[in-house]
């Protein structure tokens, strides 16, 4: 009798310090939880989405090539000193020095800032989709959140009814009022509940850790607050089409690359014609007297460009 009291001793000595150390973590090392509303996750997304940062950047390119096509090309230094016929190095020759500016044909720099105007909107129509996007996906993950996690709880509280349903049939079978047959059934119809809500479960974990890859917070607690936002759809075909025309993001994106496209190939087309190079310099002799003799000149010429 005195080994089974010291034996039950322990083992109450070790379930209590076992149970305080499971504790301990729950209440001293919660993980923080992150709070999101709709509006809040959306706005985090904007905020830390790379692709939706990489069009920004490619916003601020066309921008940055529109100014360069509205430029001139600088103006060229030359010096050039020609030696004059002798057996070693002499100071005696010919030396010629000015400035030179290519000038582009008519209607080249004017196509050119067309075209980067209309790469400018390109890159807008662009920057638009991506933010569509990221924000449908968002939202997406969002609802997918709640749905997992309100399915949830309705089979968690299903499988409550039917916990309290096994335990009154085992009362009623065991009072003779019901059959061995209704006692199993209702503990198979538990058992299938509660792997129902395993792997609902399951599918509300995986719902949170895609909305938390979207968020670009892998790994972290969340925890949201709102309701499904579930929108009809039109059920008219060309309702659907005249919208997708006039405000789908991929249509307009397409337009304005066709746009910039045409703006580009006239652009390249008048860059085939001839540049002209304007130059004003000054030519300087130096002849065996040591005298020097200076001429001004002046001169125009015609390149044809590279196509």
């Amino acid at each position: 009798m005195r080994s089974i009291m010291i034996g039950s001793a322990l083992l109450l000595g070790c379930l209590a310090p076992a149970h305080a150390i499971a504790a301990d973590p729950v209440t001293a090392g919660e993980r923080s939880v992150m709070v999101f509303t709709r509006e809040q996750a959306v706005t985090h997304a904007l905020a830390n989405n790379p692709e939706l940062l990489a069009a920004k950047q490619r916003v601020k390119a066309s921008r940055a090539r529109r100014l360069q096509a509205d430029g001139f090309e600088s103006p060229t230094a030359f010096w050039e000193f020609e030696e004059a016929d002798g057996g070693g190095p002499s100071r005696f020759g010919n030396q010629v020095y000015g400035v030179e500016q290519s000038v582009e044909w008519f209607g080249v720099r004017r196509a050119r800032k067309q075209a980067a105007d209309l790469g400018i909107n390109a890159a807008d129509a662009e920057l638009e989709r991506v933010r569509l996007r990221v924000t449908a996906q968002t939202q997406k993950a969002f609802d997918r959140t709640l749905l997992a996690d309100q399915t949830v709880e309705l089979v968690r509280q299903v499988t409550g009814f039917m916990t309290e349903a096994v335990e009154l049939s085992r009362v009623r079978f065991k009072s003779g009022t019901g059959s061995y047959v209704d006692l199993l059934r209702t503990r198979i119809a538990h058992q299938r509940l509660q792997t129902e809500l395993r792997e609902v479960e399951v599918a509300a974990w995986e719902a949170q850790r895609r909305l938390a890859v979207v968020l670009g917070l892998e790994g972290a607690a969340l925890s949201l607050r709102g309701e499904l936002d579930v929108q009809p759809l039109p059920q008219d075909r060309k309702l659907w089409l005249s919208q997708i025309e006039k405000h789908g993001p991929t249509f307009v994106l397409l337009k304005r690359r066709a746009e910039q496209a045409d703006k580009v190939y006239a652009a390249v087309r008048h860059g085939r014609a001839p540049e002209l190079t304007l130059g004003v310099g000054r030519q300087r002799l130096f002849d065996g007297a040591k005298r020097t003799r200076s001429m001004p000149r002046y001169g125009m010429a015609a390149r044809q460009s590279s196509p």
